[in-house]
């Protein structure tokens, strides 16, 4: 029997009761896309339960471009194929495969998870791992999805651990690279040096370590700018204008501060017209905006 692939269980909130699977009763393995460029399962989970009025995500398990394996709904009915949900498990992989490639580290998790899948239902066979598109009225799961490798690597029992080890100048599967071709952003060295210097990483050389620093936080969301959570304090000598709104109208001028005076937190910088102001939060945690220039203010 094929070893357990590693996988990762978030705990997912659901509405309602899930209804168990009998493994006996599944035929096929239903794959799928997001059709999404970039929808993490948190994304979909959300979409599904609050967007299309589910219990949660329909998917039974979920495969993200770095090769990582999500529990969905793992062997309770799922939501993935009309008229076949409990006689199917359905696996969704993050991207839109009519307009991005599918990552050799999901097509690694792909063949282990559904190597591993036959092995735990009686009566299915690699034969039966099929597209969504097959069952239904759908392009899903997409031109790029690499369907007849997946069957093949299941076939002949090519099963190995997607690897989600980033390497170095020449990054390999699952890698920094891989994720940011996946996403449709340049992937070159210069490009990535840009990135690590965005994301706080300092003196890139493309190491491993650096490639995998850079993978987790570019996964994790945007760089936290130098400025958040930091004093925003005036150095104007008079009084500086604060609004209760971004703007830089006189109607919304909340108060003015003295020189020296300032406000505890930045929470952002945001555009206003022509210039920039810093959306700041008070001791009591009243928000405010004032003017972002450096002519004017100072942060510590």
């Amino acid at each position: 029997m094929t070893k357990k692939p590693q996988m990762k269980e978030l705990n997912l909130a659901f509405r309602g009761n899930l209804i168990q699977l009998n493994k006996k009763a599944i035929t096929k393995l239903v794959q799928h896309h997001m059709a999404h460029t970039t929808w993490d399962i948190m994304d979909v989970h959300n979409y599904h339960k609050n967007g299309n009025g589910w219990s949660g995500i329909g998917y039974n398990f979920w495969i993200g471009f770095d090769g990582t394996i999500y529990v969905g709904r793992g062997f309770n009915q799922g939501a993935h194929c009309l008229g076949y949900n409990d006689t199917t498990i359905g696996i969704g992989y993050q991207g839109h495969f009519d307009k991005q490639q599918m990552t050799d580290a999901q097509l690694k998790a792909g063949i282990a998870l559904n190597a591993w899948l036959i092995g735990q239902l009686p009566n299915v066979q690699a034969s039966d791992i099929v597209g969504h598109g097959d069952l239904g009225n759908t392009a899903c799961p997409g031109k790029n999805f690499r369907m007849s490798e997946l069957k093949k690597g299941v076939s002949n029992g090519a099963v190995e651990a997607p690897n989600q080890q980033v390497g170095s100048e020449t990054v390999t599967n699952g890698s920094i690279v891989d994720y940011l071709n996946s996403i449709g952003k340049d992937a070159s060295f210069s490009a990535r040096k840009k990135y690590a210097t965005e994301y706080g990483i300092d003196n890139y050389k493309g190491s491993a370590n650096q490639n995998l620093e850079l993978l987790h936080k570019m996964r994790e969301g945007k760089p936290k700018a130098s400025y958040i959570g930091k004093r925003v304090e005036s150095k104007h000598n008079g009084q500086l204008r604060f609004y209760n709104k971004p703007s830089w109208s006189d109607k919304y001028v909340a108060g003015y501060l003295k020189e020296g005076y300032g406000f505890p937190d930045i929470v952002d910088k945001v555009k206003v017209g022509k210039g920039y102001q810093y959306k700041v939060k008070n001791s009591k945690g009243h928000i405010y905006y004032v003017t972002a220039s450096k002519k004017y203010v100072r942060v510590e």
